[in-house]
């Protein structure tokens, strides 16, 4: 896991934390991992990138493979 940022090391610091115990959490009111969803297969997702540029203020930008 790569963790990045820029900032104050001590508030950076507690943002990973808030994450971790956040985790911690969940996994302790369940344990063991779902072997099922709910008897329903897992359906493919699907990401708006107009919603997402609006989100972050930026569209994306990328290359082609040559």
């Amino acid at each position: 896991m790569h963790i990045g940022g820029e900032g104050c090391p001590d508030k950076l610091a507690q943002g990973v934390r808030a994450v971790w115990d956040a985790i911690k959490k969940v996994r302790s009111a369940k344990a063991e991992p779902a072997l099922r969803f709910n008897d329903q297969e897992p359906q493919p997702g699907s990401l708006d990138a107009e919603k997402l540029a609006s989100i972050i203020a930026a569209r994306a930008q990328w290359k082609t493979a040559s």
